[in-house]
């Protein structure tokens, strides 16, 4: 498991630029968060069973505390006994063309999920995109620990562009290009890249 200390260690190789400890550590921060959210990788979906409690047809979940991970994007919801999947509407499509409530549904108001369920569900089933733990301390990322150079080099790269040295962050962006590359045939679902 690669740790935020080894590819902090490969930024200083890389930049040689040992004293700029604060934006070698924050290279890192957005090096991984960018390379984790250029696609809907297969590595980064989770799933996980929620508990709800349904009043009147109706309950609200917030994802940031209702989820075990940090939720980058939801992929789908279903009820948990069934094959019922809930679609997500807009909160103008509350009500169909004739004029009675859609079930079955949820819509999103910034990070609370309300949904309108035709059953008295007690757990939903969510599949969703986790962010990866981008901080120093609990570090974790399957890019990194697949391909921590390529980390390393994003990392670089920023840090040589923060400090104005283009042209070695050019040279690092060419090799990183390939790095990039293997990432992507390796791990781009080739029948979705999205679902």
């Amino acid at each position: 498991m690669t740790t935020f200390a080894d590819i902090l260690t490969d930024v200083y190789t890389l930049t040689d630029r040992q004293h700029l400890t604060n934006e070698s550590k924050l290279g890192i921060r957005a090096a991984t968060i960018k390379l984790h959210g250029m696609e809907f990788w297969r590595e980064d979906r989770v799933e996980e069973e929620v508990a709800v409690t349904v009043s009147e047809n109706q309950f609200n979940l917030n994802i940031s505390t209702a989820l075990a991970n940090p939720c980058r994007k939801i992929n789908a919801i279903k009820k948990m006994d069934s094959d019922v999947y809930f679609e997500e509407i807009d909160p103008t499509q509350l009500l169909d063309g004739f004029g009675h409530r859609r079930y079955n549904t949820y819509y999103r108001v910034g990070n609370v999920l309300n949904f309108l369920t035709d059953t008295g569900d007690t757990s939903v089933y969510f599949i969703y995109y986790k962010q990866p733990v981008a901080v120093e301390t609990g570090y974790s990322s399957w890019i990194a620990d697949t391909y921590p150079i390529l980390v390393a080099m994003e990392a670089a790269s920023f840090v040589l562009s923060t400090i104005g040295d283009k042209e070695a962050a050019a040279k690092i962006d060419v090799m990183k290009m390939e790095q990039l590359n293997v990432l992507l045939i390796n791990h781009l679902d080739p029948v979705s890249s999205n679902s």
